[in-house]
């Protein structure tokens, strides 16, 4: 879910060496990453989301804040 629209998706996810990373990818958008985490230890944690996806220079979603 990516604010109030559910989106199906594929995860991708590898680990080695006490690092990991998951990726979230949106088959009825071609397959574009709507989510990375990854979490590098020491180095730090990323987490991040889609906030707008355009595909041929159409938007085909974005996300609507809260007020």
């Amino acid at each position: 879910k990516i604010g109030n629209i559910e989106i199906k998706a594929l995860l991708m996810h590898a680990a080695w060496e006490g690092k990991q990373i998951d990726v979230w990818l949106a088959p009825q958008w071609g397959n574009a990453p709507i989510r990375l985490n990854v979490n590098l230890g020491k180095e730090g944690v990323f987490d991040i989301w889609a906030y707008e996806v355009s595909l041929d220079g159409k938007k085909v979603f974005a996300r609507i804040s809260s007020p």
